[in-house]
């Protein structure tokens, strides 16, 4: 996994959290960066810019104490899908050969 496809796990993870509290972006933006003038355009250039804008390690923490949920605990699940993947496509292969 290279550190693109880390960042970008852990936005989708962020995303994934909080669709299902049923946080809209912007104001999850808006939670996780109060002193930004434009926390919703910040978020989107950072999820869906074209390429992504970098996402920092201080952004991240903000974005994960917004969720009340710890970034370890963020990062291990972007790690362990990352690793539970590597897994089932182990057997995948090997059961066809």
């Amino acid at each position: 996994m290279t550190g693109y496809e880390f960042e970008r796990g852990f936005v989708a993870v962020v995303m994934a959290l909080s669709a299902a509290k049923g946080l809209h972006s912007a104001t999850l933006a808006r939670q996780a960066w109060p002193e930004s003038k434009d926390a919703a355009g910040k978020w989107r250039k950072i999820r869906n810019g074209n390429p992504p804008q970098e996402l920092s390690m201080r952004d991240a923490f903000a974005l994960a104490a917004t969720m009340q949920v710890s970034m370890v605990d963020i990062c291990a699940f972007v790690q362990s899908k990352e690793l539970a993947d590597a897994v089932y496509e182990y057997h995948a292969n090997a059961a066809n050969e």
